[in-house]
């Protein structure tokens, strides 16, 4: 997702947690990311993966530092 609301940037931290198996039966899964912080120098998302019938399955948290551009 930072790679579509920011300039360049490192990723500095990702910690993902898995919670509970994906099912092969399920026919699919729902996932939603959004920004916690945003700041000219740092962005931190979340994401959430749940089953069809919304039990959470895993997240995700990441922290970004946005690049300057060098004068020149």
């Amino acid at each position: 997702m930072s790679l579509l609301l920011l300039p360049p940037s490192i990723t500095t931290y990702v910690n993902t947690r898995f919670i509970e198996s994906v099912e092969m039966t399920y026919e699919f899964i729902h996932a939603t990311d959004f920004m916690v912080k945003i700041t000219p120098m740092q962005v931190d998302l979340r994401a959430e993966v749940k089953s069809p019938g919304g039990k959470l399955l895993a997240t995700c948290t990441s922290s970004s530092a946005v690049m300057r551009r060098l004068k020149g």
